[in-house]
């Protein structure tokens, strides 16, 4: 890596062809970066999925989601990083604010 490119170069050793067809590239340094995705549906469900950046479920992960009438409700991911909430009749009529929060950091999705 060098001036945060990293260059990969192959050399085909023996045989009349090489294909590279996958290439793995990990690290030992943490991945701080986190995800949530919610979504809702026509029945009035509110779905919210947390990740890390790996894609990894987050389980535990405190949800506040802030309705069109201004009243506030509470979950929190479930192993999955999942959450699954009815607010049948409670998620038309404007702006669904779904935030996450792990320790000091949220983050903030506007859940459609």
């Amino acid at each position: 890596v060098q001036d945060g490119v990293l260059e990969l170069s192959f050399e085909r050793v023996a045989g009349p062809n090489a294909v590279v067809s996958e290439v793995w590239l990990l690290s030992d340094e943490p991945i701080d970066e986190w995800h949530l995705a919610a979504h809702g549906d026509l029945r009035g469900n509110l779905t919210a999925l947390v990740v890390d950046g790996l894609m990894e479920p987050l389980p535990d992960v405190e949800l506040t989601i802030k309705l069109p009438d201004g009243e506030v409700v509470q979950g929190e991911t479930d192993e999955a990083g999942a959450v699954s909430l009815d607010l049948a009749g409670q998620l038309e009529g404007g702006e669904v604010v779904v935030s996450a929060s792990m320790g000091r950091e949220t983050i903030e999705d506007e859940g459609r």
